[in-house]
């Protein structure tokens, strides 16, 4: 059976010295504070620890200027441009929703390729920076 307690007063500001045991209750965050100063702590040592190891991703710089290419493509007809994976990509036209015409940065090359196969910069920040912080947290 739960009682109900109907006092003007919230239960961490009874008097200790009562002999009601609903009086001698206490505040709900007094209990777990000693618990919650030493998971701080941990989880301070951790995080250090974690900073001081090296990414395992490398630090990339991001041109927000252009795009990337999320996979390898392999140009099969005149008019589409071979990338591979990574590459930095100089976007010309994206009004198609299936090919955008890129350049490709390091060879020059400009063609069409799958636009499913492109990341915006943005996107791979996200991306870059999910892993590293699925680095430090494991």
């Amino acid at each position: 059976m739960i009682k109900t307690q109907l006092k003007d007063i919230p239960p961490w500001q009874a008097s200790e010295d009562s002999d009601n045991e609903e009086d001698q209750l206490y505040h709900p965050q007094s209990a777990c504070n000693d618990q919650y100063e030493y998971e701080e702590d941990d989880i301070m040592l951790d995080h250090a620890s974690s900073m001081t190891s090296s990414p395992s991703i490398p630090d990339e710089n991001i041109d927000f200027d252009s795009v990337y290419a999320l996979h390898a493509f392999v140009a099969t007809v005149e008019g589409q441009a071979t990338a591979n994976k990574g590459d930095a990509l100089l976007l010309m036209e994206d009004e198609n929703t299936y090919w955008w015409l890129v350049e490709v940065l390091h060879s020059g090359e400009i063609g069409y390729i799958p636009a499913e196969n492109i990341e915006t910069p943005y996107e791979r920040l996200a991306r870059l920076n999910k892993h590293r912080n699925v680095d430090i947290t494991t």
